[in-house]
C-alpha cells in the first residue's frame, strides 16, 4: 500500500506507478466550499490509472442523488463522487474499473452527527429523515474485507456497482 498527494497528478502517477489495483477515495468533506477540486483528484487518479494501464481500478463513489431525484435532491458530496464516476466511463471505457458505494458509515454517529444529550438527560439525533426511512450502515473497518473480497476475483466485478 503507498500513499500520495491526490491534489498533484505527478504524485498520483509515482504512488500508481507498477500496480496491479488501486482502490481511489476521494474526500468532498477536505474542501466542501470547492467542489472542482474532489472532481479534478478524482479525474486525476482515474487518469493515472489509465494512463499506466493499471490492471484493475476501483473506486469509492455514491449515488447521483440529482438524477435518481429528478433534480428534486441535490446531495453536493453525492454529486461530486457521481461526476467523477460519469467521467471514468466517458474519458476511459478500457479502465477496468469496479464502483464501491458504501452505505453511511456508523462513525459518523460518534463525530459529526453525535447524539446530543438533552436537560432532560434523552438523547436528540440530529439527522433529519423520515422515521420510516431505511438508513444502510458500514463499519468503516468493513472497507478492507470488502476489497479484499472483490481483488480476490476482480474481473466478476468490472464495470458493477458493489
Amino acid at each position: 500500500m503507498v500513499s500520495c498527494d491526490i491534489g498533484k497528478p505527478e504524485d498520483v502517477q509515482r504512488a500508481f506507478k507498477d500496480s496491479w489495483a488501486v482502490f481511489a477515495v476521494t474526500d468532498f468533506w477536505a474542501q466542501p466550499h470547492q467542489p472542482e477540486v474532489e472532481i479534478q483528484q478524482g479525474q486525476a487518479m482515474s487518469d493515472a490509472a489509465a494512463t499506466l494501464q493499471i490492471p484493475y481500478f476501483i473506486f469509492s463513489t455514491l449515488e447521483d442523488t440529482v438524477k435518481l431525484s429528478g433534480g428534486k435532491y441535490d446531495v453536493p458530496h453525492f454529486a461530486q463522487k457521481a461526476k467523477i464516476r460519469d467521467y471514468i466511463k466517458e474519458k476511459h471505457p478500457k479502465l477496468k474499473t469496479i464502483y464501491v458505494e458504501p452505505g453511511f458509515y456508523m462513525q459518523n454517529w460518534l463525530s459529526t452527527l453525535k447524539p446530543q444529550k438533552s436537560a432532560d438527560d434523552t438523547f436528540i439525533f440530529a439527522l433529519p429523515i423520515d422515521e420510516k426511512t431505511t438508513l444502510h450502515m458500514v463499519d468503516i473497518e468493513d472497507t478492507g474485507p470488502i476489497i479484499t473480497a472483490i481483488l480476490d476475483d476482480p474481473e466478476k466485478y468490472v464495470g458493477q456497482d458493489i
